[in-house]
Protein backbone atom coordinates (compact mmCIF):
# COMPACT_ATOMS: atom_id res chain seq x y z
CA UNK A 1 0.00 0.00 0.00
CA UNK A 2 1.11 3.43 -0.56
CA UNK A 3 1.65 5.77 2.02
CA UNK A 4 -1.52 8.40 1.05
CA UNK A 5 -3.74 5.14 1.41
CA UNK A 6 -2.15 4.01 4.88
CA UNK A 7 -2.82 7.59 6.12
CA UNK A 8 -6.14 8.05 4.57
CA UNK A 9 -7.22 4.22 6.17
CA UNK A 10 -5.51 5.79 9.78
CA UNK A 11 -7.65 8.83 9.79
CA UNK A 12 -10.74 7.05 8.93
CA UNK A 13 -10.15 4.36 11.53
CA UNK A 14 -9.22 7.08 14.17
CA UNK A 15 -12.36 9.25 13.00
CA UNK A 16 -14.83 6.43 13.63
CA UNK A 17 -13.19 4.86 16.89
CA UNK A 18 -13.67 8.63 18.36
CA UNK A 19 -17.49 8.00 17.69
CA UNK A 20 -17.08 4.78 19.78
CA UNK A 21 -15.11 6.83 22.86
CA UNK A 22 -18.10 7.99 25.47
CA UNK A 23 -16.91 11.44 27.67
CA UNK A 24 -17.25 11.77 31.54
CA UNK A 25 -20.27 13.68 31.84
CA UNK A 26 -19.19 17.59 33.06
CA UNK A 27 -22.54 18.15 34.80
CA UNK A 28 -24.18 21.01 32.64
CA UNK A 29 -26.22 17.91 30.02
CA UNK A 30 -29.27 20.42 32.17
CA UNK A 31 -28.67 23.50 30.07
CA UNK A 32 -30.54 23.72 26.62
CA UNK A 33 -28.22 26.06 24.77
CA UNK A 34 -30.94 27.23 22.93
CA UNK A 35 -32.81 28.80 26.16
CA UNK A 36 -31.67 31.95 28.42
CA UNK A 37 -31.05 31.43 32.13
CA UNK A 38 -31.48 33.72 34.68
CA UNK A 39 -29.39 32.95 37.71
CA UNK A 40 -30.34 33.74 41.31
CA UNK A 41 -28.96 32.93 44.23
CA UNK A 42 -30.19 30.50 47.18
CA UNK A 43 -29.07 31.70 50.71
CA UNK A 44 -30.90 29.26 53.02
CA UNK A 45 -33.36 26.22 52.91
CA UNK A 46 -37.23 27.79 52.04
CA UNK A 47 -39.55 28.46 50.13
CA UNK A 48 -39.01 31.56 48.00
CA UNK A 49 -41.38 34.01 46.23
CA UNK A 50 -40.60 35.76 42.95
CA UNK A 51 -42.79 38.15 42.15
CA UNK A 52 -43.45 39.68 38.45
CA UNK A 53 -42.03 42.67 39.22
CA UNK A 54 -38.78 41.21 40.25
CA UNK A 55 -38.75 38.89 37.32
CA UNK A 56 -39.07 41.75 34.82
CA UNK A 57 -36.18 43.76 36.61
CA UNK A 58 -34.25 40.59 36.22
CA UNK A 59 -35.24 40.61 32.00
CA UNK A 60 -37.73 37.98 31.87
CA UNK A 61 -39.28 39.11 28.87
CA UNK A 62 -42.91 38.24 30.85
CA UNK A 63 -45.18 39.73 28.24
CA UNK A 64 -43.90 37.41 25.48
CA UNK A 65 -43.78 33.75 27.29
CA UNK A 66 -46.94 32.21 28.82
CA UNK A 67 -46.43 31.94 32.69
CA UNK A 68 -47.02 27.40 32.07
CA UNK A 69 -43.23 27.77 30.46
CA UNK A 70 -41.24 29.06 33.14
CA UNK A 71 -38.97 26.50 34.72
CA UNK A 72 -36.86 26.50 37.73
CA UNK A 73 -33.26 24.76 37.84
CA UNK A 74 -31.18 23.88 40.97
CA UNK A 75 -28.53 21.47 41.15
CA UNK A 76 -29.04 20.82 37.56
CA UNK A 77 -32.47 19.73 37.90
CA UNK A 78 -35.78 21.03 37.43
CA UNK A 79 -37.86 22.12 40.33
CA UNK A 80 -41.38 21.94 41.18
CA UNK A 81 -42.83 25.23 40.99
CA UNK A 82 -46.34 27.15 42.05
CA UNK A 83 -47.20 30.00 39.51
CA UNK A 84 -50.14 32.21 40.94
CA UNK A 85 -52.41 33.35 38.02
CA UNK A 86 -50.87 31.18 35.56
CA UNK A 87 -54.02 29.70 34.38
CA UNK A 88 -54.96 33.25 32.51
CA UNK A 89 -52.08 32.20 30.72
CA UNK A 90 -50.41 36.24 31.49
CA UNK A 91 -48.08 36.86 33.56
CA UNK A 92 -49.62 39.83 35.27
CA UNK A 93 -48.05 42.47 38.37
CA UNK A 94 -50.26 40.47 41.14
CA UNK A 95 -48.64 37.07 39.87
CA UNK A 96 -45.66 35.81 41.30
CA UNK A 97 -44.14 31.98 41.67
CA UNK A 98 -43.02 29.98 43.92
CA UNK A 99 -40.92 26.81 44.99
CA UNK A 100 -39.22 25.35 47.59
CA UNK A 101 -35.11 25.21 47.62
CA UNK A 102 -32.82 22.97 49.72
CA UNK A 103 -29.56 23.54 50.19
CA UNK A 104 -27.16 20.41 49.58
CA UNK A 105 -23.41 21.61 50.46
CA UNK A 106 -22.56 17.97 50.39
CA UNK A 107 -22.90 17.54 46.24
CA UNK A 108 -19.63 19.96 46.13
CA UNK A 109 -17.81 17.76 48.78
CA UNK A 110 -19.41 14.21 46.67
CA UNK A 111 -17.15 15.45 43.93
CA UNK A 112 -13.63 14.88 45.95
CA UNK A 113 -13.93 11.32 46.72
CA UNK A 114 -13.95 8.18 44.80
CA UNK A 115 -15.79 4.95 45.76
CA UNK A 116 -17.08 6.01 48.67
CA UNK A 117 -20.45 5.44 50.32
CA UNK A 118 -20.48 8.31 53.34
CA UNK A 119 -18.95 11.69 53.20
CA UNK A 120 -17.21 13.10 55.98
CA UNK A 121 -20.17 15.37 57.01
CA UNK A 122 -23.31 15.54 54.47
CA UNK A 123 -24.37 18.62 56.83
CA UNK A 124 -21.44 21.06 56.07
CA UNK A 125 -19.35 21.07 53.24
CA UNK A 126 -15.69 20.69 53.19
CA UNK A 127 -15.68 23.04 49.97
CA UNK A 128 -18.07 25.49 51.50
CA UNK A 129 -17.37 25.46 55.28
CA UNK A 130 -13.37 27.71 55.41
CA UNK A 131 -13.63 31.39 56.42
CA UNK A 132 -15.26 33.67 53.67
CA UNK A 133 -16.81 30.95 51.84
CA UNK A 134 -20.62 30.47 52.01
CA UNK A 135 -23.22 27.96 51.79
CA UNK A 136 -24.84 29.69 48.81
CA UNK A 137 -25.93 28.33 45.30
CA UNK A 138 -27.64 29.43 42.17
CA UNK A 139 -30.41 28.74 40.91
CA UNK A 140 -32.08 29.16 37.26
CA UNK A 141 -34.89 30.38 35.77
CA UNK A 142 -35.49 29.68 32.34
CA UNK A 143 -38.35 28.86 29.57
CA UNK A 144 -39.45 27.00 27.25
CA UNK A 145 -41.97 26.07 24.05
CA UNK A 146 -43.88 23.37 26.34
CA UNK A 147 -46.80 23.38 28.87
CA UNK A 148 -46.37 20.42 30.89
CA UNK A 149 -43.32 22.04 33.37
CA UNK A 150 -43.11 20.48 36.76
CA UNK A 151 -45.80 22.27 39.06
CA UNK A 152 -46.94 21.93 42.59
CA UNK A 153 -50.81 21.79 42.59
CA UNK A 154 -52.98 23.81 45.58
CA UNK A 155 -54.78 21.49 47.50
CA UNK A 156 -58.44 21.90 48.05
CA UNK A 157 -59.51 18.95 49.87
CA UNK A 158 -60.41 19.88 53.52
CA UNK A 159 -62.51 16.62 54.34
CA UNK A 160 -59.88 15.47 57.25
CA UNK A 161 -62.29 13.95 58.93
CA UNK A 162 -61.88 10.74 56.46
CA UNK A 163 -58.15 10.20 57.04
CA UNK A 164 -57.33 8.65 60.38
CA UNK A 165 -54.97 10.19 62.69
CA UNK A 166 -51.44 8.50 63.34
CA UNK A 167 -50.30 7.72 67.08
CA UNK A 168 -46.89 9.00 66.31
CA UNK A 169 -44.39 11.13 64.25
CA UNK A 170 -40.85 10.35 63.46
CA UNK A 171 -38.64 13.64 63.18
CA UNK A 172 -35.02 14.38 63.36
CA UNK A 173 -33.28 17.06 64.37
CA UNK A 174 -29.53 18.01 63.45
CA UNK A 175 -27.23 21.01 65.20
CA UNK A 176 -24.27 22.09 62.99
CA UNK A 177 -21.33 24.49 64.44
CA UNK A 178 -20.10 25.56 61.61
CA UNK A 179 -16.37 27.05 61.46
CA UNK A 180 -15.67 24.85 64.62
CA UNK A 181 -12.82 22.13 63.92
CA UNK A 182 -11.40 19.54 66.16
CA UNK A 183 -7.74 20.46 66.70
CA UNK A 184 -5.32 17.94 65.78
CA UNK A 185 -1.55 18.57 66.29
CA UNK A 186 0.54 18.53 63.60
CA UNK A 187 3.83 16.47 63.49
CA UNK A 188 6.60 16.51 61.10
CA UNK A 189 9.40 14.32 60.80
CA UNK A 190 11.81 16.76 63.15
CA UNK A 191 9.61 15.72 66.13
Amino acid sequence: MTRWKLNTLLVFFLFFISKLVVAQNYGNEWINSLQTYWKFPIYKQGIYRIDSATLANAGVPLQNILPQNLQIFLYGEEQYIYIKGEQDGVFNSSDYLEFYAELKPYLLDSLLYTNITALPNPYIGVCSAGPGNTDTVYAFITYNTSTNNKRLVVETDTSFSSYIPENYVYTEQISVVKNNYNYIPQYTADG
